[in-house]
């Protein structure tokens, strides 16, 4: 018994073809996913520049690499972020080294209009390279209006939460614009 063959109409196009459905097919599977590695707790550039009533209550240095980790997972296409107390150096794939450069909460709570300032640098390292580097500074008012200060009286941690995930988005986000971190393939709503 034979066995007939029949004939491709169109010969020239049959490796486009399968080019074009094997992109496709690619383009379909996930990315494989990178580990960030975040070490922690964040350094301070001068401890003295915060004050030790809010390094105490609101423990900046080990909250802004949490939630650098929250923010990395939710906006980019890392699927898995790890804390670590090892040196960027030592880490393969990507890490992340935070340093507190200024933190500035005022006295009192809410009933001040002063400014709530923090500054942060990160560096991105990829397999012990640094590769990229960003400094924020973030900002906050205090409360202005007299129902804000009558009945949602603002601590000083309130404050720096804010301002730590404020700088957190910030900063997985340029880090994202110089196409260091990988971006997520459906944006969150």
């Amino acid at each position: 018994m034979k066995i007939l063959r029949q004939k491709d109409p169109y010969p020239r196009y049959r490796v486009s073809r399968i080019l074009v459905i094997s992109m496709l097919a690619a383009g379909c599977m996930p990315a494989m996913a990178e580990t960030l590695s975040i070490v922690r707790p964040a350094t301070y550039a001068n401890r003295e520049n915060v004050r030790e009533a809010v390094r105490k209550e609101c423990e900046p240095e080990v909250r802004l690499p949490v939630v650098i980790q929250e923010e990395a997972i939710k906006r980019t296409a890392i699927q898995d972020s790890v804390l670590t107390d090892h040196p960027t150096a030592q880490t393969g794939g990507l890490a992340m080294a935070v340093t507190i450069l200024g933190l500035e909460v005022p006295h009192g709570t809410g009933f001040s209009s002063a400014r709530r300032t923090l500054r942060v640098k990160t560096v991105l390292y990829r397999n012990g390279t640094m590769v990229g580097e960003y400094d924020r500074f973030s900002e906050a008012q205090g409360s202005i209006s007299f129902v804000q200060k009558v009945f949602r009286i603002r601590k000083a941690c309130d404050y720096v939460d804010h301002l730590i995930r404020d700088a957190s988005r910030n900063t997985v986000e340029r880090f994202m614009l110089m196409k260091l971190l990988p971006e997520a393939v459906s944006k969150p709503h």
